[in-house]
């Protein structure tokens, strides 16, 4: 599987981040969504808890990446696997952020069947969200 775009309105990012082939580093100054573009990725493929709430210092990433902007919270992913194109998305639906998932095939728009809300990260990456989030990304303390 390869990562090819990412795009969304999460936190104070409104836009979009291209993949190469083989590592990709993003390196930019401090406080220009190093983090949140990470985030992003990460909500795509897992989602966000509607259920967490801030407490004794906890900011849930419902809140924490609420977007800048006001809009909408959402995100795009598009990754090939095997050999086919598949548009990952989540949008908010009923105040609930990435609560509205789809996973499409891109040449025909057919959905992915083997793809819902609560199974695209674990069946895409191989494990869960919280191994995903300790191994397979390198990141600053949040």
């Amino acid at each position: 599987m390869k990562f090819n775009k990412l795009s969304g309105t999460f936190g104070n990012i409104e836009g979009s981040l291209s993949f190469g082939d083989g590592l990709n580093v993003y390196c930019a100054p401090n406080e220009s969504g190093k983090t949140t573009w990470c985030a992003l990725l990460k909500s795509v493929l897992y989602g966000i808890s509607s259920s967490e709430r801030a407490k004794n210092g906890f900011i849930p990433d419902k809140i924490r990446f609420a977007p800048w902007s006001g809009k909408p919270m959402f995100g795009r992913l598009l990754i090939e696997k095997d050999r086919r194109e598949i548009l990952i998305e989540r949008t908010s639906a009923r105040g609930a952020p990435f609560k509205s998932f789809s996973a499409v095939y891109q040449d025909s728009g057919r959905e992915v069947p083997e793809l819902d809300g609560s199974n695209a990260g674990t069946r895409l990456i191989g494990v869960d969200s919280k191994v995903f989030a300790r191994t397979l990304m390198c990141r600053g303390s949040v």
